[in-house]
């Protein structure tokens, strides 16, 4: 498991108080399976570092089908 301060420190080369700026912003949060992080029609006012797991994106199209991006 990798995390936001780790990424952050490997691909951009952070100093300390820049990335405790950056933490600051970020609240840790959990989904749990099928739990939507934006659902259809809803404005994203949030970004995601995925610390574990992984997140499917999909959209449902006009005849019902549901496809994964």
């Amino acid at each position: 498991m990798i995390t936001l301060e780790t990424y952050l420190t490997t691909v951009f080369q952070l100093p300390t108080t820049e990335l405790k700026k950056i933490d600051f912003l970020f609240k840790s949060m959990s989904l749990k399976r099928n739990e939507h992080f934006l659902s259809a029609g809803n404005r994203c006012s949030q970004i995601a570092f995925i610390n574990q797991g992984v997140m499917r994106n999909y959209a449902i199209n006009e005849d019902g089908t549901e496809v994964v991006k």
